[in-house]
């Protein structure tokens, strides 16, 4: 294999440098190290699958152990290049110092788009939605601004203030750069997803939804190499003489477009992110329309339905040895006729407890044993004209599941 050590025959100006196929070549160079990061970036899923397993949740943990492997994952692939562009060998990178500085950036991005985010579904319908939602825009333009932010601190050294006055200056002089390096990571992701959940798209399958999971690795492998690719473009003169990397730079850098070759670098491109996030699209389209026609996999029977003015309360007796409740929607369940006509306004109450008034949206995946399920919707509807309704089905999701008898109702 060619190495970028090796000079191009002759050097290319930067302007000239494709950064597509710079990424392209960088992933050439690295195509033994991809699948043992994906395995890396897999941990904290199979770790959620293994505590999930055994009735345990430690959900927000997970979430913070699964961002420090993203981020080390970005900071391991550039301080690697970093090195193998330095000719004089002389200046080595820090890698956990440019860790934890990739890191306070990365989780400062995180939360000032999850936070608004998070505070929007809390308020929808209060009128501070919209005002949550604007900083969620603002937060994710922010991001987009920093993008490369990584680049600055683990390639060209900088600290955290010069390196965000650095990249959001390169922003302003190419505003649409860093949505162009996500565009193919992200459409890729999509489709592989979309892919391996096609068996089991509600996710009762463990098996289909770990890869989904694990498929996400893919896009933060990927956009490191083309957010390096795009950034090393870019980047003005004099960071690469204050880093101690302009010795060469021109002809290894093309040394590594030439080694991308045209092919690899046209699935990284966005021309064909484009099209790959547009099948990708289809097919989670197609997922999510079986989903909601596809009968549960738990074995549902109704056990008692109490009928008073303006209720329906069901005991429902569920078990599912199979999938133990994986992809199972607690509050998917409504009540309509046959051919859909509602009899009832909506779920107020879905609880393991005959009284309980809290809403629950999945049961524990520890077991699939027997166990029972209360459920209370409200309706228009007085018990008198529901007396005589002889039409009635429990509904899951977007279709019947189980007719609801006149002889099982006891008036209240």
């Amino acid at each position: 294999m060619q190495t970028t050590s090796t000079l191009a025959p002759k050097a290319v100006p930067a302007a000239n440098l494709d950064p597509f196929r710079i990424a392209a070549g960088m992933i050439r160079n690295d195509a033994l190290l991809l699948f043992p990061l994906l395995m890396f970036l897999a941990v904290p899923t199979l770790l959620d699958v293994g505590l999930s397993s055994l009735g345990t949740s430690w959900t927000a943990g997970l979430m913070v152990l699964d961002r420090l492997f993203q981020i080390a994952v970005v900071a391991y692939i550039a301080v690697r290049w970093r090195n193998r562009l330095d000719a004089t060998r002389r200046s080595r990178a820090m890698p956990l110092r440019i860790a934890s500085r990739i890191a306070l950036v990365s989780l400062a991005s995180s939360f000032v788009i999850f936070m608004p985010l998070s505070m929007f579904m809390v308020t929808l319908n209060s009128g501070l939605e919209y005002v949550f939602l604007a900083l969620c825009v603002a937060g994710c333009v922010w991001s987009l601004r920093v993008l490369f932010f990584f680049v600055a601190v683990s390639v060209f050294g900088m600290t955290v203030r010069p390196g965000l006055s650095a990249v959001t200056g390169l922003s302003r002089q190419n505003p649409m750069l860093a949505l162009k390096s996500l565009i193919s990571p992200a459409a890729y992701v999509v489709l592989l997803s979309g892919i391996a959940l096609i068996p089991a798209p509600d996710g009762r399958s463990l098996i289909c939804s770990t890869i989904a999971s694990v498929a996400e690795g893919v896009f933060w492998i990927m956009s490191t190499y083309t957010g390096l690719g795009c950034a090393l473009v870019v980047f003005d003169d004099r960071y690469w003489r204050e880093a101690g990397l302009d010795q060469y730079r021109q002809e290894r850098l093309s040394t590594l477009g030439a080694q991308g070759g045209v092919g690899l670098a046209k699935l990284v491109v966005p021309r064909t992110g484009i099209f790959v996030l547009v099948i990708g699209v289809l097919f989670t389209l197609g997922n999510l329309a079986r989903q909601f026609t596809l009968p549960p996999a738990a074995k549902i029977s109704i056990e008692s339905v109490k009928v008073a003015d303006r209720s329906i309360r069901l005991g429902l007796s569920i078990e599912d040895s199979q999938y133990h409740f994986r992809g199972f929607n607690v509050a998917a369940f409504s009540i309509a006729s046959k051919t859909g006509f509602a009899q009832s306004d909506r779920l107020v109450a879905a609880s393991s407890k005959p009284e309980g008034q809290e809403i629950l949206s999945s049961l524990p995946s520890d077991s699939g044993d027997r166990r029972q399920l209360y459920l209370t919707f409200s309706t228009s509807k007085s018990k008198d004209s529901l007396r005589v309704a002889d039409n009635m089905w429990l509904w899951y999701k977007a279709a019947p599941l189980l007719p609801i008898s006149p002889e099982q109702m006891v008036f209240e």
